[in-house]
């Protein structure tokens, strides 16, 4: 008993830990949400009803074996022992009898031109492609959800830096002010600085309301209580991204299944054209009295069989299997243009991010040099204005230029790591989609 309470108490705290106010890892938040995601539930039941169809089919390779049992009680309208007399369909009984009959039958399809191959080669090919669906799935949810986390990280960025300008801002408005009073510079200057102090609480306005909507977008797709206390980790990628032909995607998979699955689905439909054997026998057991149940079962007995083959063809069917072989045909087709444009999309996509990515790198390549000469910038506005060489003004300026840049540097640095790891995913994140 005590180790459950232990148990509950250490799960109670991760609990509490998971939901309060600290820094939440990309990673950490991608697995939870992978784990919980209500369409990968309803994709992963897509796989387990393809597979019980596949399962339905397969049954076709057994026989079907089946028995039947009836006792019947019939009173002629004399008492004649002879057996019941036909009219067209109906019976009228002749006789005052008890009746008992069963009878065992089977049925075996010997022959059927490939039919049931191409069924399960269809169906097995069609789970398959579900499996690759489950991963393309998981792979677009990944993606959204950094996409989703990279606004939040920006605009958290921008929070940071836009309150520490907004407070250098509100000094310098300060300052500004007693200059005037003591009639060292115009009301204009005066006026302007405060309406740049008005369009900072107005952008840190919308920077917040953009924090809060991104962030709820996030929770409701990660299913994650995400609060405004939360801190998302800073992006970012360790290891070498490995490139993959598109070939080697699920994407392309799933394509390359599908096509797989119609050419199966247009062969069943050509073997239509081709007939069908089917072996069957039947046993068949009789027994009758005229005064109970129970004896006419005494006198049940082998009464007839029968077995041998069944073979259907159908001749003409009105061009209906042309049709369905056209349609097919036009389908494989279709699919086989799906594969194509779909690499050529997945090639521009990759594309796009390998040059974005190469711009933002040498955004940050300027932002960094920028930052280091603002640093300077400060360092030397700092020792002027202690020896009364510039004014308090001055100082405060190249402050908030330096925070603008650093905000600047820092964003860029988010941006890479997002694309880097948009790259990744889309690549590889296929690796680590494992699905039964």
């Amino acid at each position: 008993m005590i180790k459950y309470y232990k148990l509950f108490f250490i799960i109670s705290i991760n609990t509490i830990i998971l939901q309060s106010s600290f820094a939440l890892d990309f990673k950490i938040l991608q697995k939870y949400t992978i784990e919980n995601s209500k369409l990968l539930q309803i994709s992963k039941l897509d796989i387990d009803i393809s597979k019980t169809q596949l399962d339905y089919i397969n049954s076709d390779k057994y026989p079907t074996i089946s028995i039947g049992v009836s006792a019947e009680r019939s009173k002629g309208l004399s008492d004649d022992s002879s057996d019941s007399s036909y009219v067209g369909d109906n019976s009228v009984s002749s006789s005052s009898l008890y009746k008992t009959y069963s009878y065992l039958s089977l049925n075996y399809s010997l022959f059927d031109f490939g039919r049931l191959y191409y069924k399960t080669k269809s169906q097995t090919f069609d789970i398959e492609t579900k499996k690759n669906d489950y991963c393309i799935e998981q792979n677009k949810i990944s993606q959204k959800l950094l996409d989703l986390y990279f606004n939040v990280r920006i605009t958290e960025i921008k929070k940071q830096y836009l309150d520490e300008i907004l407070k250098y801002s509100n000094n310098l408005y300060q300052y500004y002010k007693r200059l005037h009073e003591i009639g060292n510079i115009q009301k204009t200057e005066v006026v302007t600085n405060a309406i740049t102090v008005a369009n900072l609480y107005n952008d840190i306005s919308n920077n917040n309301k953009t924090y809060i909507e991104n962030l709820e977008k996030l929770s409701n797709l990660s299913n994650f209580d995400l609060k405004t206390t939360n801190k998302l980790d800073s992006l970012s990628i360790s290891k070498e991204i490995m490139n993959k032909r598109f070939e080697d995607t699920n994407l392309a998979k799933k394509y390359l299944n599908e096509i797989q699955n119609k050419q199966a689905e247009l062969d069943l439909i050509q073997a239509q054209y081709y007939p069908q054997i089917n072996l069957f026998g039947k046993y068949d057991f009789y027994g009758y009295d005229q005064d109970s149940f129970s004896s006419s079962i005494d006198n049940f007995e082998e009464n007839s069989y029968k077995y041998g083959l069944n073979i259907t063809w159908q001749i003409f069917d009105g061009f209906k299997i042309q049709a369905q072989e056209k349609k097919a045909s036009h389908e494989l087709a279709q699919l086989n243009l799906k594969y194509e444009q779909a690499k050529i999309d997945f090639l521009t996509e990759l594309n796009i991010l390998n040059k974005t990515h190469r711009f933002y790198s040498k955004i940050m390549e300027k932002n960094a040099k920028a930052l280091n000469l603002s640093d300077e910038k400060v360092d030397i506005a700092l020792r002027l204005n202690s020896i009364g060489e510039i004014d308090k003004s001055i100082e405060i300026n190249s402050i908030i230029k330096k925070l603008y840049t650093e905000s600047e540097y820092k964003q860029a640095q988010e941006t890479i790591a997002y694309k880097m790891m948009k790259k990744d995913i889309m690549l590889n994140g296929d690796d680590e989609c494992i699905v039964h």
